[in-house]
């Protein structure tokens, strides 16, 4: 009779807690990062950073580098019977369907899909209950569920427990397992569930971080229903996504020294050989190379010394004179006019700056070119000198 009085007051006492905190949200974190692939390999995808919980830490052998898992959060209890009704033992209600979503970095936005495709329930006796044991159920069925679900081929059991893994198909299922004991006890359900989530194309992607979240509510006819007496601690789970995106930029110019300006000499075609007489070039250039590495969008600009209308000019004294700058990239597009970067004007200032993308996602040391050209005219005995300063800008 003691006993049956201390494990009354124990449930209540757990009811209450549950009861107490059932408007509360779950928050589970789950995060993934893309680092460029240095080789050019073709595996240039997002890595699940998230760190491991639920089945996956009873059972590594179960998740193969594809199969993920996280603790819910969640702790349910409910009261077994042996009854015609499904509900009255483990029937299980899980959203396994695909849910799209959308994952932002303030400024660009991104589909993500996700869904739950595994549940695994811990169930623990509380104290007064009998010994846990698989023959509880219809034979094998704890591990073997009635319903669209399939088993994950691993359970566990102690005398305070059971532990099961379901696979879930993509769509929602209600999965259960028949009761069998003459006696009805109450448990404990800790569940985790698996996951699989369709990343968008990093290569595609500005650096950063990007967020977003998926709500799934816990309860009674709701995407997660324990069924009957499940009473949860939480009538929400919000999973929250972060997909950190870092590539790789890097710019090399040939016989530049670290913090020095290339120096480009602009002289006419054949140099100024044929131009000794005092008569001046209708036009002087230079190509300058660069090699170009690029795994994702970045944008291009450049900033002006000094500026004569819409164009950066070089100076002679008070004698002012326009220059043209271009780019050429190899394997590069602008994003607005989906036209090759070939001899692309480069535009002035961050406001104006050209976006551009790999054709094929990624760049690996592409020769490349800045063009720089000047129409004139020019004064005989005249030196024009200027700076200008090319921003390649993988963040915006």
């Amino acid at each position: 009779m003691t006993q049956t009085t201390r494990h009354v007051a124990r449930v209540a006492a757990t009811c209450i807690a549950l009861c107490g905190h059932s408007a509360w949200a779950v928050d589970v974190p789950i995060t993934a990062s893309f680092r460029i692939d240095p080789t050019g390999g073709a595996n240039q995808s997002f890595k699940n950073t998230t760190p491991t919980s639920g089945f996956c830490t009873h059972w590594p052998s179960a998740c193969n580098g594809e199969l993920f898992s996280v603790a819910t959060g969640l702790t349910i209890i409910k009261t077994w019977r042996a009854t015609n009704d499904p509900g009255d033992a483990v029937k299980i209600s899980i959203p396994g369907e695909f849910r799209d979503m959308e994952i932002s970095n303030g400024t660009e936005r991104h589909r993500l899909r996700f869904r739950i495709n595994a549940h695994s329930l811990r169930s623990e006796r509380l104290p007064g209950g009998p010994n846990m044991d698989f023959t509880h159920f219809k034979k094998g069925n704890y591990s073997w569920p009635d319903g669209p679900c399939s088993t994950g081929g691993v359970s566990r059991n102690g005398n305070s427990f059971l532990h099961n893994l379901w696979w879930v198909p993509a769509r929602p299922s209600v999965c259960s397992a028949t009761f069998t004991h003459p006696n009805a006890y109450d448990v404990r359900y800790i569940p985790s569930v698996g996951y699989e989530l369709v990343a968008p194309d990093p290569l595609r992607m500005h650096s950063g971080i990007y967020r977003g979240e998926i709500r799934y509510t816990v309860g009674p006819g709701q995407d997660f229903d324990y069924h009957n007496t499940a009473k949860s601690s939480s009538n929400e789970i919000v999973f929250k996504f972060e997909l950190d995106v870092q590539h790789n930029l890097k710019v090399d110019f040939p016989g530049g020294t670290a913090g020095r300006p290339v120096v480009a000499t602009l002289e006419p075609d054949g140099g100024w050989q044929a131009w000794q007489g005092g008569s001046m070039p209708p036009r002087v250039r230079q190509d300058v190379p660069f090699r170009l590495s690029m795994s994702g969008p970045m944008s291009v600009y450049m900033l002006c010394g000094q500026q004569l209308g819409p164009r950066c000019a070089i100076a002679g004294g008070k004698d002012a004179i326009p220059l043209e700058v271009a780019i050429s990239v190899p394997g590069a597009m602008s994003v607005r006019t989906q036209a090759a970067l070939s001899r692309s004007p480069l535009p002035i200032g961050a406001e104006a700056a050209e976006p551009i993308v790999a054709t094929n996602g990624n760049i690996q040391f592409a020769y490349s070119t800045i063009h720089i050209e000047s129409p004139g005219p020019f004064k005989p005995a005249t030196t024009y000198e200027g700076q200008i300063t090319v921003v390649f800008d993988a963040g915006t």
